[in-house]
């Protein structure tokens, strides 16, 4: 009976120890901090560096400058691209829906990202536009035809 008592205090002590940390919650309705230097534009090495869980964070209307985000929009969305062609599709936390998504290739690296699912918030379906990571951010820019610039950032 002590070799079990002192046995679970041991496993007690271990489990106590090894807690998974709490990482901090990132602000999705902060301003993105994009350094200038640092983006990435080559369709081989976004390939590379895309697979991953990606939250909305902003998107800016090419017209009026106007910038949404979670906060604004009482919405969030989130792509999480799994290397192979194929991504899911998140609203408010939840999986909605499997999508595609296609890099191509004009006066720079672009992406296409396609889904049959119908959403109450189009946004989070059929993005398109010049693609690039800048650091933690993954900015979709459809604005060089009139669209939005989307910005997400890499889930921690």
């Amino acid at each position: 009976m002590k070799n079990l008592f002192l046995l679970l205090a041991v496993l007690l002590f271990i489990s106590a120890c090894c807690k998974k940390k709490n990482e901090p919650l990132q602000n999705l309705c902060a301003e993105p901090e994009i350094g200038m230097g640092d983006c990435i534009t080559d369709s081989n090495q976004l390939k590379l560096l895309l697979p991953g869980q990606w939250r909305w964070t902003q998107t800016i209307n090419s017209w009026t400058q106007q910038k949404t985000n979670p906060c604004t929009d009482t919405f969030n969305y989130a792509y999480e691209f799994l290397g192979n062609g194929n991504l899911k599709v998140y609203e408010n936390g939840v999986f909605t829906s499997n999508a595609h998504y296609t890099f191509y290739q004009n006066y720079g690296s672009g992406i296409s990202i396609t889904d049959t699912f119908t959403s109450v918030h189009p946004m989070a379906h059929g993005a398109r536009g010049g693609v690039r990571i800048c650091g933690q951010y993954l900015i979709i820019d459809n604005s060089p035809v009139d669209g939005p610039k989307t910005i997400f950032i890499r889930k921690n």
